[in-house]
């Protein structure tokens, strides 16, 4: 029986031929597609301006990420985590308010949170190719970004009603 080599355990950054590995295409696209929606709907939606500037930073962030996978730029690995962790954000935002108002809320809003839940899975699924940490590190950032989210509009709702 060998003994395991650290280096054995870690995703190596390219593959056999050399090549680095790069997130795909598609990562991007959903994203990029839905966050555009809201920034050019704004005004017939009437959300918040937070949601706006959020919406337009995910557009800002597939581009770049589009462009940067274009390039073949390892800079495209780190908006592809951006664009999951949005992904994740979304999905415990709606897990979130749910929980606030009340626990049996959960299972009646389960048509909204279970598609976020399959497409930031997906999602997670093709980053995860890239390596050990990325997926991983998705979600935290998108729970960590779904506190700040709640917190950011219970405290315009706050401020509004004042």
């Amino acid at each position: 029986m060998s003994e395991v080599q650290p280096n054995d355990l870690a995703y190596p950054a390219a593959d056999a031929a050399g090549r680095l590995k790069l997130p795909a295409f598609w990562l991007f696209l959903p994203t990029l597609a839905v966050s555009a929606f809201f920034v050019v709907r704004v005004g017939e939606l009437q959300l918040e301006r937070w949601v706006f500037f959020a919406a337009l930073l995910l557009v800002l962030v597939s581009a770049a990420g589009l462009i940067t996978r274009a390039l073949r730029l390892p800079l495209s690995r780190i908006f592809a985590m951006v664009v999951v962790a949005g992904w994740w954000t979304a999905f415990f935002v709606i897990i979130d308010y749910a929980l606030f108002l009340g626990f049996l809320l959960l299972f009646y809003t389960w048509i909204f949170w279970i598609p976020f839940l399959v497409l930031a899975a997906l999602h997670s699924r093709a980053l995860d190719k890239l390596g050990r940490g990325w997926m991983p590190s998705s979600v935290c950032l998108g729970m960590a970004c779904s506190w700040i989210v709640v917190f950011v509009a219970a405290a315009s709702k706050r401020n509004w009603r004042q």
